[in-house]
């Protein structure tokens, strides 16, 4: 071969190795396009808040759940693009419960600092009905991009939408943000917005009315659904004044529940102002089988900060307008009933501390159903994120719950019972259920009841 072949051979090789390496950035840049040429979903409802936002779809784009979805606190949607085994997109809502103190410059240092990277800009711009406070955050050095912006609505929720972009070989974070970002809506007129109304007349009028009307301990039975016995429950619930003549509402439950490989028992000694100003209430869970106990106390302050203390640490956050304390559950539904809402979505403050929004409905009695309760009323309740999917009460014309039927990942019944028969299939509580109905009439405005009694 001679020297102007040996050139004329290495010149061909070098032409098809960069025609094969132009043909490869251009198939890329194909495959990105095709992945990358999205629709947005139709509008997402978060049912109950009045808000709906919409989704990435097509173009390589798949939907982490079908609908908003519960996780701590806040409600998720979300969608992701994976474009190779480094570069993907993800797209996700966050609609929080709780409200977020921090100022947005603070959250958007953090994330920076948290990515190793700098905030490109930060803004407050207006996309469709919403205005957000935006930042763009850029890490180079992992070729990360993370696009966020964050509205209060007028309720005083938070919605958030998060854009992440990873890879070097594509940027479509800016288009997906601001194409995602104009789809969401807030309707004023809402379930929560209704259940704000409904609490304010509870805890002004209807709760003291109620809990001063109650003479009388509840004794239910819990049941499966082919009427075996699982365990109980028992509450009482009453207004009693201390020393110093101030009234107080004392409320107190009990329940006790064997299934299998479960054995739980549960205490609870709720006191607080009449108007639910400011409370103390601490619960006592035990699982029996290892005889572990799980203590939490929930209190709330007069200048309206809820407190959580458990073992595993505190947590502490404002009181929300929509917010209640689960052991005021059933005084709440008495109430519903009353009321001329036909639904009500409240967040409840479960014993354990948590936030479980509910949407509670007014339903048509079977009074066939169950012939011998005598049935007049009924209530629908949907638990939204949680193991419970949904609550069904039965009541008479006075308001007291007769049956109601759980449903979820454990299925059972409350069927309303009296204390000589709880007593004779659990004669090993005789002293709890005693006991129960005393805290209701001894304990003080601070909920320091005859404690030496309770283990």
């Amino acid at each position: 071969m001679t020297d102007s072949e040996k050139v004329k051979r290495f010149g061909l090789d070098k032409i098809g190795f960069f025609v094969l390496l132009l043909a490869g950035v251009l198939c890329a840049k194909l495959v990105v396009s095709s992945q990358t040429n999205f629709k947005l979903s139709k509008p997402v409802l978060l049912e109950g808040t009045g808000v709906s936002a919409a989704i990435p779809r097509g173009g390589g784009f798949q939907q982490i759940s079908e609908g908003f979805s519960y996780e701590d606190n806040e409600f998720r949607l979300g969608a992701v693009l994976r474009v190779g085994r480094e570069a993907a997109v993800s797209v996700h809502w966050r609609y929080f419960l709780l409200p977020i103190e921090q100022a947005f410059s603070e959250r958007f240092a953090e994330e920076a600092n948290s990515l190793g990277g700098v905030v490109e800009y930060s803004k407050s711009q207006q996309f469709g009905q919403l205005t957000f406070d935006c930042a763009k955050i850029v890490a180079a050095k992992t070729a990360t991009v993370l696009l966020t912006g964050t509205t209060v609505l007028p309720d005083g929720r938070t919605l958030t939408l998060e854009v992440a972009q990873k890879g070097r070989d594509f940027d479509i974070a800016d288009n997906v943000f601001n194409s995602v970002i104009a789809s969401a809506e807030f309707k004023a007129e809402n379930s929560r917005a209704d259940g704000i109304k409904f609490l304010e007349n509870f805890r002004q009028t209807d709760f003291a009315d109620i809990a001063g009307k109650k003479t009388e301990q509840n004794y239910y039975y819990i049941e499966d659904f082919t009427d075996k016995k699982l365990g109980f429950s028992t509450d009482a619930v009453g207004k009693v004044t201390d020393s110093s003549k101030v009234d107080s509402v004392i409320a107190a439950t009990l329940y006790f529940f064997q299934s299998g490989m479960i054995s739980r028992a549960e205490q609870d000694l709720f006191a607080g102002e009449p108007n639910i100003h400011t409370f103390k209430w601490g619960n006592r869970q035990s699982d029996l089988l290892i005889n572990r106990e799980i203590p939490t106390t929930i209190k709330l302050d007069d200048t309206g900060m809820i407190t959580i203390q458990k073992r595993t640490g505190m947590q502490n956050f404002a009181n929300g307008r929509s917010m209640l304390p689960e052991i005021l559950f059933d005084c709440a539904i008495e109430s519903f009933l009353r009321s001329s809402f036909d639904a009500v979505m409240l967040d409840m403050i479960i014993s354990d501390g948590t936030i479980r929004p509910i949407i509670i409905k007014k339903a048509k009695a079977e009074a066939d159903k169950f012939p011998e309760l005598k049935i007049t009323k009924a209530v629908e309740v949907k638990f939204l994120g949680s193991g419970t999917d949904a609550q069904t009460i039965y009541l008479n014309d006075a308001n007291e719950m007769l049956m109601s039927e759980i449903r979820g990942t454990v299925a059972y019944r409350l069927r309303k019972t009296d204390k000589e028969n709880i007593i004779a299939d659990f004669p090993e509580w005789t002293e709890k259920i005693e006991q129960l109905k005393g805290y209701t009439v001894a304990a003080d405005a601070n909920g320091n009841g005859d404690k030496k009694k309770k283990k």
